[in-house]
């Protein structure tokens, strides 16, 4: 069993975690796949809110 971390939910991040899915619906083992993210939701620079 594998594991894999994305680090970030930014456009790259969410891409990856798309090809884990799209792997996982072929029938490939991708085994587990967790996401880090330091904001309180995911997009990075396409939820970009001044502080």
């Amino acid at each position: 069993m594998s594991r894999t971390a994305v680090i970030g939910a930014g456009p790259c991040g969410l891409a990856q975690l798309h090809a884990f899915e799209q792997a996982r619906l072929d029938g490939v083992d991708v085994g587990e796949v967790v996401c880090f993210e330091k904001q309180s939701d995911w997009g990075g620079l396409w939820n970009y809110t001044w502080r």
